[in-house]
């Protein structure tokens, strides 16, 4: 698992390299420096922004009787990495954070992680008499041949 992170890592700084030597090469320096400023400054607005879109559909969400859900608690860290990743410096990390700005992505990716629902075998219904019968059971007051066995 370590040489896997350490390979991934030496990859996301050679992209960053690459993309670096190729951005000074075609734009020059000033202009290099001044889009990965912009970058940066984007970052700090949309990160302020996804605080304040998640909040609201949280309240909407509650609003309409839901908890939430993935979409929503999936969406708005989605949203914060891209923005995070806008404010590190390097032009790889700026591309995969304004691909993550894109909601129809974000969706892709909050769609692919919902787990599948399953119908739950272990749950057993009870009528409101089972209920009361098991209340009182726990409270010692059933005749002893009603009780459970322990």
């Amino acid at each position: 698992m370590g040489r896997i992170v350490k390979l991934a890592a030496l990859l996301w700084l050679a992209g960053e390299i690459a993309l670096l030597v190729l951005a000074v090469s075609m734009l020059g320096w000033p202009a290099t420096l001044a889009l990965g400023l912009a970058t940066t400054i984007l970052g700090f607005l949309l990160i302020a922004r996804a605080g304040r879109e998640t909040m609201t559909a949280l309240r909407q969400s509650f609003a309409d009787g839901h908890t939430g859900g993935a979409a929503i608690t999936l969406d708005g860290p989605l949203h914060a990495i891209a923005a995070i990743l806008l404010i590190l410096p390097g032009f790889l990390s700026d591309l995969i954070g304004l691909a993550l700005m894109a909601r129809p992505l974000r969706a892709v990716l909050v769609q692919s992680y919902r787990p599948a629902r399953r119908a739950r075998t272990d749950t057993i219904d009870l009528s409101p008499e089972d209920w009361q019968a098991s209340r009182a059971d726990a409270q010692g007051t059933l005749p002893p041949d009603w009780r459970r066995p322990t």
